[in-house]
């Protein structure tokens, strides 16, 4: 079904997406509707009963990918794969807006995975790649020792 991958009002979410598959709208690529990340969709939706038309007739911009393309969208666009099933591989990175506000640090700590990075990821990330991670790191008390 088209659905986001959340409502996030209060920062800006996105989410990466890496193609180890060649894909096609026939075989599951990446379908969006562009403009809808302003609407406040929530779940999945049933377009049959919203719009009167099937899944695959929304209007929406499709990517052929080939591997090694990136895809990076807002976590509130409505998106699908149509026809992909199970057999894509594709690895998902989600990203957040750095939060500045005492709310928007409370919205960011109640919208972050419980564990965030690979070990082996803060081993080798640089110091300019840390400043990137140290708030979300603090947020969920796994900030490594200095």
């Amino acid at each position: 079904m088209w659905h986001p991958d959340g409502q996030y009002n209060q920062l800006p979410f996105a989410k990466l997406g890496m193609y180890l598959d060649p894909l096609t709208p026939a075989t599951g690529a990446l379908r969006v509707v562009p403009g809808s990340h302003l609407r406040g969709w929530k779940g999945n939706l049933d377009t049959q009963a919203l719009w009167g038309i099937a899944a695959d007739e929304v209007p929406c911009a499709c990517f052929d990918n080939r591997p090694g393309d990136v895809t990076i969208f807002n976590l509130n666009t409505l998106h699908n794969s149509l026809k992909g099933g199970y057999r894509r591989r594709v690895i998902f990175m989600g990203f957040a807006a750095h939060a500045r506000t005492p709310a928007e640090v409370d919205f960011l700590r109640t919208h972050l995975p419980e564990r965030l990075y690979w070990e082996l990821f803060l081993a080798n990330a640089a110091p300019e790649l840390m400043k990137h991670l140290r708030q979300p790191l603090e947020l969920r008390g796994q900030l490594p020792a200095a």
